[in-house]
This record gives structure tokens, C-alpha cells and sequence, in this order.
């Protein structure tokens, strides 16, 4: 069965690179940053490819697979720096849509399949501290600040705290009460919005899951969606390797190759071995899915908090090796180094992650070195 799931990611890896290769070769630097962070063409082209709907269950119209599968997919879209809320849709989207009644289900499959936009809408992304909306009743009030591509989006799939337990609610987002409100983001990668939620009409069909449902829909969102940044992280880390290594060995300096020099070559081979290490972390915590949830959670902890910290010192030591040149905002560097800094600290920074992981453990709840093996 393991060397199925290999098979599988292999193929996703392979389908994945090149349709976004192929993507690529219609992307400017000055074009992307006259345009904007968000392009219609790629978007329909993720959508086309099936890769949102992986991981509905079969019984809910999916295929049915695993995080082991989506993990090179979602390693591509940071190889290329694909704009776009893939992991709220892949996996946010995706996981709600068993969950749901007939009404909504078809309103987020819609959505999966690139008809409309889907918005996550949960303080959690931006701080494990951060208050839900309340939902009470049949109204829902409350915001959340950062949320990503929310100006762009048709449905709102909320995170909320009912009065016995939370909530998932999914609202269209043209309804009366929500406001979203632009928000300035330094990475030119990401359009961030705060939604704010002020007594909205919330009906039957809209609540995809409360209570116990709920709780355990936000557990596997939030495992998810660490697993789904670090593996984000992964890609812009192996990318930041390659184009090093590429020019190192055209850039001429004393009238030989940069990369003769042994100085760099020690950088070089530390970017290797980072950038492979956290390219198995994410590996193994994508794996983490197919066993019980606590390892999931554990491994999405430690596999985010990891590839946080080690994207951003193959990145810092990509510019280095490139010199001034990486530092101007026409260099591609220039933007992957940006959209690390962001996704550093989005579904939690290291500090907060690794606070996280050491109270579970030391609570008996966690056990984070079983979920490597």
C-alpha cells in the first residue's frame, strides 16, 4: 500500500511540474507586479487539474487520497510561487466537504471545481490566541484579520464558536452583514483582507458542521494546513537551491566560476542539505495522515516550526550567494524571499509552534518522535 501512495505523489509530482512549467513560461516579473498577485489563467488551470478536490472522500464525489499525495503538489505551487488560496481550498475546502449537508457540499464542490472562490476565514491562521466569530442563534458576528484572497471570494468558510461547542459555517460573501476591507500586504504574492461579520442571517444549510463535528473538522483543517505551508515552504527552499547552484556556475568572478570557490561551495552544500531535510520532514508529516490524529497534529507542529526556520536560511543564503542583484524587487528572489517571511508566520510562527508542541508533550498528549518513523 506505501509503495501505491509513492506511486501516486510521484505522478501528482510529475503532473504538477509540468502544467505549472508551463505556466511559467507565460509569467513576467513586470507583469505579475503591474497585474497583481492573482492570475485567472493559472487559477483555472488548478482547478482543471483536479488537484482542490484530492482529498474529498470518494463517498462525497473525490478521489479520496491523502495529504501524501497533495504534499508534491503543494511543494510545486512554492517550487513556482503559484499565487492563490490552493491550501484553503486543497485542504480547508476539501476536508468540509463530507462533513457538510447536501446544500453546502455542492456550494464548496462548486468552488473546488473553480467555479467561485473560497475564503477561510479563521483568527487561527493568524494566532493561535485570536477569538472565533460567535454564532448565536441564527446570527454570526465577529472578525478575523489576514484572511488571504477574501476580496476575490464567493464563499466565507468560517470558524466559529457556538453556544455549546464550535462551528463551521459557510457563507456566501455578498450577504448582508459581511464586510471585507483590504488590507496592505508586503508580499507581493498575497492579497490579504479583515472580514468583518455583523449580525449575519446564518440558516440551517449553512452550518457545515457544530460541537463535536466541528471540533474534529478545525483539528484535521489545522493540522492540514501546517503540512500544506511547510510543504509551500519545501518548494520555495528547493527552488532557492536550484537557481543558486545555476548561478554559481555562470557567474564569473577573477575569470573563473563563483562557484569554484570553496567558500561558496560550503554555503551551496549547506542549502543542500537543509533544503533535503526539510523536503523529508514534510514528506513524513504529510505521511503522518494515514495514522491516528495525534500524530498528524504532532507532525504538522514540528514539520511547519522546522520549515520555517529552515526555508528562510536557504533562502537568506541564496541571496547571498547572488549577491546585490537578489535584493531588487525585479530578481524572483526578491519575491520568494517575501512570501517566505509571510508564510513564516501564517497557521503560527516557530515560537508559538514550538510552545505548542513541548505542552503536548510534556502533558503526555504528544509524541512527536513516533511520527517520523
Amino acid at each position: 500500500m506505501a509503495a501505491l501512495h509513492d506511486d501516486l505523489a510521484a505522478e501528482f509530482a510529475a503532473t504538477a511540474e509540468e502544467i505549472l512549467s508551463r505556466l511559467d513560461r507565460n509569467r513576467t516579473v513586470t507583469g505579475e507586479l503591474e497585474a497583481g498577485p492573482f492570475s485567472a489563467t493559472a487559477w483555472s488551470a488548478v482547478a482543471e487539474a483536479g488537484w482542490l478536490e484530492a482529498l474529498v472522500t470518494e463517498e462525497a464525489g473525490g478521489l479520496g487520497l491523502g495529504l501524501r499525495e497533495l504534499a508534491p503538489i503543494l511543494t510545486a505551487v512554492g517550487r513556482h510561487l503559484l499565487p492563490g488560496p490552493v491550501a484553503e481550498h486543497a485542504v480547508a475546502g476539501a476536508l468540509a466537504v463530507p462533513a457538510a449537508a447536501d446544500s453546502a457540499a455542492a456550494r464548496l464542490r462548486a468552488t473546488l471545481a473553480g467555479e467561485g472562490m473560497l475564503a477561510l476565514v479563521d483568527p487561527a491562521a493568524a494566532s493561535p490566541a485570536a477569538a472565533r466569530p460567535r454564532l448565536a442563534g441564527d446570527e454570526l458576528s465577529g472578525g478575523c484579520e489576514l484572511v488571504r484572497f477574501a476580496g476575490r471570494a464567493s464563499e466565507l468558510l468560517v470558524a466559529a464558536d457556538g453556544p455549546d461547542g464550535p462551528a463551521v459555517v459557510l457563507l456566501d460573501a455578498g450577504r448582508d452583514g459581511v464586510a471585507v476591507a483590504a488590507r496592505e500586504s508586503l508580499d507581493p504574492t498575497t492579497e490579504l483582507s479583515a472580514v468583518t461579520l455583523d449580525g449575519v442571517a446564518v440558516g440551517a444549510d449553512d452550518v457545515v458542521a457544530a460541537n463535536d463535528v466541528a471540533a474534529e473538522l478545525l483539528r484535521a483543517t489545522h493540522a492540514g494546513m501546517r503540512v500544506a505551508v511547510a510543504c509551500e515552504l519545501a518548494g520555495i527552499a528547493d527552488h532557492a537551491l536550484t537557481i543558486s547552484v545555476a548561478y554559481a556556475k555562470e557567474r564569473e568572478q577573477f575569470g573563473r566560476p563563483i562557484g569554484s570557490f570553496q567558500a561558496l561551495q560550503h554555503i551551496l552544500a549547506e542549502m543542500a542539505r537543509e533544503s533535503f531535510a526539510l523536503g523529508r520532514t514534510c514528506r513524513e508529516a504529510a505521511a503522518a495522515d494515514a495514522g491516528a490524529p495525534d500524530r498528524l497534529d504532532d507532525a504538522a507542529l514540528a514539520a511547519k516550526a522546522y520549515a520555517a526556520r529552515a526555508a528562510r536560511s536557504v533562502v537568506e543564503s541564496a541571496l547571498q550567494v547572488h549577491g546585490g542583484i537578489a535584493f531588487t524587487i525585479e530578481h524572483e528572489l526578491h519575491r520568494y524571499y517575501t512570501h517566505l517571511l509571510f508564510l513564516d508566520g501564517f497557521w503560527g510562527d516557530r515560537r508559538d509552534l514550538h510552545a505548542a508542541l513541548g505542552r503536548r508533550l510534556l502533558a503526555g498528549d504528544g509524541d512527536v518522535w513516533p511520527a517520523w518513523s
